[in-house]
């Protein structure tokens, strides 16, 4: 199985929801996701900030997050 395979396989279980919803952020943060991998987590945050800014050394990961969001 591929990495990107394996990080949608988990984005079905994982619940960042919850978590996200703790966070302080408004509409006029910019945020930066370190490691964002697919960028799941990354188009979540986008919803509750003007800016996010996703990053990972994974280039496949990377090519998957533009393909998907």
């Amino acid at each position: 199985m591929r990495l990107n395979e394996e990080y949608k396989r988990q984005s079905i279980w994982r619940d960042w929801l919850p978590f996200i919803k703790t966070l302080s952020i408004d509409k006029h943060n910019t945020l930066l996701d370190l490691g964002c991998g697919i960028g799941t987590v990354t188009k979540m945050l986008s919803k509750n900030a003007s800016h996010v800014i996703g990053i990972d050394f994974n280039n496949e990961l990377i090519q998957e997050a533009e393909q998907i969001n």
